[in-house]
């Protein structure tokens, strides 16, 4: 048995309830509970349901977890802001071309907070847009 006084890792948690035998999904951030579905549904965000999954997945075996993606950085994000320079697409236009690529409605805040998997999207984005983009790239 595991020691359960403690929060969970940031990441995604996902086990069966080991009374009802339903697929249980809670995601951790800062060490707070952000998403918690119980059988598909989604759960309230309470202090109390946090501390019971707490409990729950440092006792239970069996429990599969993802960690966060992290961030790209700011050396990752001053790469590909300063090939979009030389591409000729104005900085102020670098986060919403970065928005359009993963479907947001706004500019995002920071190309150093994309994940690397958002990153990727991003730049395949720009080939598409910007033939170029990898010749300068290399």
């Amino acid at each position: 048995m595991q020691d359960t006084s403690h929060t969970p890792a940031d990441g995604t948690y996902s086990f069966t309830s080991p009374l009802s035998g339903a697929p249980v999904l809670a995601r951790f951030e800062d060490g707070k509970l952000t998403a918690y579905l119980y059988a598909g549904e989604a759960q309230p965000l309470t202090e109390l349901a946090a501390a019971q999954l707490a409990h729950l997945i440092g006792y239970l075996d069996g429990v599969a977890f993802a960690p966060l993606a992290q961030p790209i950085g700011k050396a990752a994000a001053a790469r590909l802001h300063r090939i979009m320079g030389r591409l000729g697409i104005p900085s102020a236009q670098h986060y919403a071309l970065a928005a359009a690529a993963l479907g947001e409605w706004k500019p995002l805040e920071s190309l150093a907070e994309l994940t690397e998997r958002e990153a990727r999207t991003v730049w395949q984005h720009v080939c598409s847009l910007y033939p170029s983009a990898r010749t300068l790239a290399a």
